[in-house]
């Protein structure tokens, strides 16, 4: 029985240290966002452009959604247009359009989820420990990871749609789309009632599709690395709680 006493008091004086190490970590940085320190270039992509949320400017939020909404449909629309014409052109251009497609579910499934997403990571940030060695050196881990995740998904992607641009059309896609300039090819094609090659329709349509690229490339990143590293923030936790408890046995 005394051996009990004993463990519950050593239990209790943890959890009081704890508390205490808690209380002076949230009151240094009470102003800080709710999102993890590790998820730098999702926290500043995410806030200052309003890609997810209306918070900051609800103006900015619709431009994003409804900019790529219609280049999601553009693409929609040219596969079925030239799945009518030419399946060989259709296999070519499918998976472009298919990635940009499911992109597009994942944008709306963030969106929609963004409010959940953030009480949890608020609650993460308010009841998990912050001020031991162990979560430092993981954030540290965290942001290396995301930096090197965030550079492949973002150069990979903007390569995969630029590189199109650096080689003319195809004979059979002139045919199709009635290009009247063919070296001013898009990597992914719209579905127009106008030549998108000719002026000035090509210099609107040019930034979209750059615009269009940056979006893939950063929702493919947030796919890839937000729930990872909140897996990695967890098990950190789970780690300092396992040491505490090894601690209080001895």
């Amino acid at each position: 029985m005394d051996r009990i006493v004993k463990l519950k008091v050593r239990l209790h004086r943890i959890l009081v240290k704890l508390r205490l190490r808690k209380a002076t970590a949230c009151t240094a940085d009470t102003n800080r966002p709710t999102q993890f320190r590790c998820l730098i270039f999702l926290s500043f992509l995410f806030d200052k452009t309003s890609l997810i949320s209306m918070k900051r400017n609800k103006y900015l939020f619709y431009f994003n959604y409804i900019t790529y909404t219609t280049v999601v449909t553009q693409l929609a629309l040219n596969l079925i247009f030239v799945y009518t014409k030419s399946s060989e052109l259709f296999y070519i251009q499918f998976f472009t359009a298919y990635f940009n497609i499911t992109s597009y579910i994942n944008y709306n499934f963030v969106i929609f989820t963004n409010e959940k997403r953030e009480k949890m990571m608020a609650f993460m940030r308010k009841h998990f420990i912050s001020s031991h060695p162990l979560y430092h050196q993981c954030v540290r881990r965290e942001i290396i990871l995301s930096i090197i995740i965030a550079s492949l998904f973002i150069s990979n992607s903007f390569a995969w749609y630029i590189t199109p641009w650096l080689s003319p059309a195809t004979e059979e896609e002139v045919q199709i789309y009635k290009f009247s300039e063919p070296n001013r090819r898009f990597s992914t094609q719209f579905w127009l009632p106008v030549d998108v090659t000719a002026s000035p329709y090509y210099e609107i349509y040019f930034p979209i599709t750059v615009f269009s690229t940056f979006l893939v490339g950063v929702l493919s990143m947030e796919l890839f690395t937000a729930l990872p590293i909140m897996g990695l923030h967890i098990k950190a936790q789970l780690d300092i709680l396992g040491e505490y408890l090894t601690l209080s046995g001895k």
